[in-house]
């Protein structure tokens, strides 16, 4: 986590920081991203750096935070709109994939995370993140597996595993659908990503009702 010196800063330095270090890891994996790209694009020095982050390790641990947090924000005003399983999961995916287009640097952060594999500096740290998205998403669908809405023949976890595995795909589908280069709209500072409405709707439906078609209770 950041150190009080970063904490000190107004809202708008932090930004600015944050901004440059979520864009250095949106083009590069953890291994390849750099500490001296980023303090010169931010035209500090790395000592300068060094005093708001005790690491390369610890920003990469809090720009996974604040990504998530942002990511997952009104989630829970889901449930509180309809009861109706395949609903929420077409207004859960659609949400997700709505933020990466309209936050394509977080979005490409985050799914260049979760392409991550165990490595000496980092460890286990992309399954452990995993894990805990997996175990949020099992207990925001537990009363439809609780109340028999879905099949109760499949464990939960793995109900959970594909619905996060989903997520991660409808992004990465919409992208290769549509010749999408992410990394050239981030380099050339216009991360625009226009892909209709319609479009994203019909594939998030799609997705949605593969999980609801293979998770519906059979009936007698």
């Amino acid at each position: 986590m950041p150190l009080q010196t970063f904490h000190n800063l107004d809202q708008e330095k932090q930004e600015t920081i944050l901004n440059a270090c979520f864009e250095e890891f949106a083009l590069n994996d953890y291994q390849n991203a750099s500490v001296s790209n980023i303090v010169r694009n931010l035209g500090i020095s790395k000592g300068g750096f060094y005093r708001y982050f005790k690491d390369k390790k610890d920003l990469y641990t809090y720009l996974i935070d604040q990504a998530t947090k942002m990511r997952l924000q009104g989630v829970e005003n889901l449930f509180a709109e309809t009861d109706d399983f395949y609903e929420i999961l077409v207004k859960n995916f659609y949400q997700k994939i709505r933020f990466d287009l309209d936050h394509p640097v977080h979005g490409q952060f985050l799914y260049n995370m979760s392409q991550e594999r165990y490595s000496d500096d980092l460890g286990d740290l992309m399954l452990q993140t995993k894990s805990r998205i997996m175990n949020l998403t099992k207990m925001m669908f537990q009363s439809f597996h609780a109340g028999n809405k879905i099949r109760t023949d499949i464990d939960p976890d793995i109900i959970s595993f594909a619905i996060v595995q989903i997520q991660l795909g409808v992004y990465d589908f919409l992208l290769i659908k549509n010749q999408v280069d992410v990394q050239k709209n981030i380099k050339g500072k216009n991360p625009s990503l226009v892909i209709p409405e319609q479009e994203i709707m019909n594939v998030v439906k799609g997705f949605a009702e593969i999980l609801r078609s293979g998770l519906k209770p059979a009936t007698t």
